[in-house]
Order: C-alpha cells, then sequence, then structure tokens
C-alpha cells in the first residue's frame, strides 16, 4: 500500500490535506507521480516543476515541498482569487509519503 499525504499550509497552519492511497503493482515512481496528479486535481492546482532541490530532497527523506516557484501561476491566485495582493512568503505544499509492505 502506497500512501502520500498533500497538506497546503500558510504560516504553519493547514489549510487543507488530503490523503491518496494507492494499491496495486505499479512502481513507486509511477505511484507518486499519479497520487501528486490526484492532489492536484483535486484542489484543482497545474502539476508542479519538479527542481533539482525536489528531487534531492525527495530522493533522501521521501518528501518534499513545492513552494510557488514550482508553479507558472500564482498560488495565491488559485487559493484566495485575489490576484492583486500576493504576499512575500507563499504556501508551500509538502508531501510525504509513506510505503508499508502488505504482510
Amino acid at each position: 500500500m502506497f500512501q502520500m499525504w498533500g497538506k497546503l499550509v500558510e504560516n504553519n497552519h493547514i489549510l487543507q490535506d488530503l490523503t491518496v492511497c494507492i494499491d496495486d503493482e505499479d512502481t513507486r515512481t509511477h505511484k507518486v507521480f499519479r497520487a501528486l496528479d490526484e492532489i492536484c486535481d483535486a484542489w484543482n492546482l497545474a502539476k508542479p516543476i519538479w527542481l533539482d532541490t525536489n528531487i534531492s530532497e525527495f530522493k533522501r527523506r521521501s518528501k518534499t515541498r513545492f513552494t510557488q516557484d514550482n508553479f507558472i501561476e500564482s498560488l495565491e491566485c488559485i487559493f484566495r482569487k485575489n490576484c492583486a495582493s500576493v504576499p512575500e512568503e507563499r504556501s508551500a505544499i509538502p508531501l510525504q509519503t509513506e510505503q508499508s509492505s502488505a504482510g
């Protein structure tokens, strides 16, 4: 069973969270991208751009944070529908995965 927990965080407060469970024989990489797609679709987000820092962090700790730098459009515009005022520090979407073997 593969699980990914997506969180929308602003100022250390979780605004939204979603857990996606995938239970099939696909590769871990495919499961990660499928779960991320489901989270982005549920929150009406574009798919984030994986930067080198995201990739290395995910390889080391099985989690990463997507910030405004990972998206082309403004996260403020997506979640607040107010594109005129974008704060300096923007929300992050930390992702954490857990993979447990069914035994």
